[in-house]
């Protein structure tokens, strides 16, 4: 038992300090990279540096408080500095850690909204999807979690905790308001967890049934085109052949006007001028009336 309860308490300890070390190291590069003039102009940018901006002060917040505490408990060290701060001190950051925590939420929640008006309206994007919007909306949410969390700096001071071996102090909810703040506590967890969740889990699905359709609708449209162009190339096709028989046949007429015209040339030289030579006369403009038609069509 001791070895699992050592176990559990340097867990409690090293592993929240690596989480929070890897995902401070993470926002600062988010940070840099929203901030580059590349992505300046964009308003989806804007929404993630907002975002990683309060994650950052977010996790640098709970590195002091909870992985600090847990230090100064397993070691009897003195190194969370919060716990011994003034009562103005610790006011300040539980007030900014509840902030925080409540606009990155909401940061996500109009993000999502802002792609279901991109998915939905795209020929509006360049109305709705600005930078200039985008910072208001950003203020609006942190007015708002701001008047939300005023209940912060009434329910939290330093504490005296009178262990025999040492007078020790904690940053935490003042005993006298403990009651009340567990209802505070649980309008925070619909508003900050529940509420955002749902939201976010409806804008998804009926982006993804618009994205959905919308595919449906393209395959359809490629479908009617192929059919089209078919439909198109084919009598293009028989029209060609006819227009090379029409003229092979012109051709071949001419081939046999031509021998007609040279053989009753040599008759006329033999024969007298009668009625079998009209005939034969007759009967070639003929054809090549019918031909001459045929290629005007």
């Amino acid at each position: 038992m001791p070895t699992l309860e050592t176990v559990e308490q340097y867990m409690s300890i090293y592993g929240p300090f690596i989480l929070t070390t890897l995902g401070i190291i993470g926002n600062i590069l988010s940070i840099f990279i929203f901030l580059s003039p590349r992505y300046r102009r964009q308003s989806s940018y804007f929404y993630l540096l907002s975002l990683a901006l309060s994650d950052l002060c977010f996790l640098i917040i709970n590195l002091f408080e909870d992985t600090f505490r847990n230090h100064n408990q397993l070691y009897q060290s003195r190194i969370n500095f919060l716990d011994r701060s003034p009562s103005f001190i610790c006011i300040l950051v539980q007030y900014a850690r509840s902030e925080t925590r409540s606009l990155s939420s909401w940061i996500i929640v109009s993000f999502t909204i802002e792609r279901l008006i991109v998915v939905f309206y795209p020929l509006k994007r360049a109305i709705i999807c600005r930078r200039k919007i985008a910072r208001f909306v950003v203020l609006l949410l942190f007015i708002t979690t701001l008047l939300c969390n005023i209940n912060v700096p009434f329910h939290y001071g330093i504490i005296s905790l009178h262990n025999p071996l040492q007078n020790d102090t904690i940053c935490d909810i003042l005993p006298e308001y403990r009651a009340i703040y567990m209802r505070f506590a649980i309008t925070t967890m619909i508003l900050v967890y529940l509420l955002p969740m749902c939201i976010i889990g409806i804008v998804n699905m009926l982006i993804c049934c618009k994205l959905w359709r919308n595919s449906l609708m393209l395959d359809k449209s490629e479908d009617t085109i192929s059919k089209t162009e078919r439909h198109h190339v084919y009598p293009s096709s028989v029209a060609s052949s006819q227009r090379s028989s029409y003229l092979s046949e012109f051709l071949s007429c001419i081939h046999l006007s031509a021998r007609s015209s040279s053989s009753s040339s040599i008759e006329s030289k033999k024969l007298p001028k009668g009625r079998n030579t009209s005939l034969g006369l007759y009967h070639s403009t003929g054809k090549l009336l019918n031909i001459n038609n045929n290629l005007s069509l």
